[in-house]
């Protein structure tokens, strides 16, 4: 069984991304263990589909004192390792986004260690923005494959998109828009795949 850990901005907690609950429950449907980390749970479940969701997910507010602990904890033992990851954060010169990537550092590297406690098979991201990032930090820290979802919001936000694109093992795209957006901001072409996002239909009538 694939082991997917699998990485939101809040869902199942609050609202805003009601549309991953389906998702969800479709590689849940297929056989994958689904571990659910969002950056942010805010919030209750406020959403009825997304309540068998909730057991699934490991809720940590993004600068607690476990997550704070483990990352300077990770950063002293594994030196090389951090500043590697500091390198991939572009400090010099500093980009447009350096201070959101640094804020969700700590939760990276701390997901990194749960990845690999977890044994987790593949890391995805939805979203471009800091999501991935962290997902990235994972994956470096871990050695776990990772991946993301990009939606428009994100490729024009341009967050890390270059060595995002160039250390995942392929970026998803929901749209042909999206797939010559990324092109464009030099993604290659056979790491991105298109896979549109999926609702759920009621029976037609008979």
């Amino acid at each position: 069984m694939t082991k997917l850990l699998y990485v939101t901005a809040a869902m199942p907690f609050g609202g805003g991304e009601e549309f991953l609950i389906a998702e969800a429950d479709e590689l849940r449907r297929q056989g994958v263990a689904l571990l659910i980390v969002p950056r942010s749970p805010a919030g209750r479940v406020v959403h009825l589909d997304a309540q068998a969701l909730a057991p699934l997910a490991v809720r940590r507010r993004l600068w607690s004192p476990r997550v704070i602990a483990c990352a300077a904890c990770q950063a002293l033992r594994r030196p090389r390792r951090f500043v590697q990851i500091l390198s991939l954060l572009q400090l010099y010169p500093p980009g447009k986004n350096l201070l959101k990537n640094l804020l969700v550092l700590p939760k990276g590297i701390w997901l990194g260690v749960l990845a690999g406690r977890w044994r987790a098979d593949h890391i995805h991201a939805h979203w471009a923005t800091t999501t991935s990032t962290m997902a990235m930090i994972a994956g470096h820290w871990s050695g776990i494959p990772w991946s993301f979802t990009a939606h428009r919001g994100g490729i024009v936000e341009e967050n890390l998109l270059g060595p995002k694109a160039a250390t995942a093992a392929f970026v998803r795209c929901i749209s042909r828009v999206t797939q010559r957006m990324l092109a464009e901001k030099g993604a290659v072409a056979e790491r991105v795949r298109i896979l549109h996002m999926g609702v759920v239909l009621p029976d037609a009538p008979s």
